[in-house]
């Protein structure tokens, strides 16, 4: 399914949401363990990115737009 639903194009995180059927937040809060989210829903987003062989982006990870000091304030 993956090779022929998103042909050569990079697995998106929309494409996991499309497929477990929930919005693009619950599944960056499921893959990145954090915030609330139930255990079900948390299982299907994870069955779903592992079906479409979705691999996060090096880039997206390190471009959330947060800064932070030094100091840590």
């Amino acid at each position: 399914m993956a090779s022929s639903e998103t042909g050569s194009r990079r697995v998106t995180i929309d494409d996991v949401a499309r497929i477990a059927g929930v919005s693009r937040q619950t599944v960056s809060r499921a893959l990145n363990d954090k915030g609330e989210i139930g255990v079900f829903t948390k299982q299907r987003v994870l069955d779903a990115a592992l079906e479409l062989g979705y691999r996060p982006s090096r880039f997206a990870r390190g471009s959330s737009g947060k800064t932070r000091s030094a100091s840590g304030s």
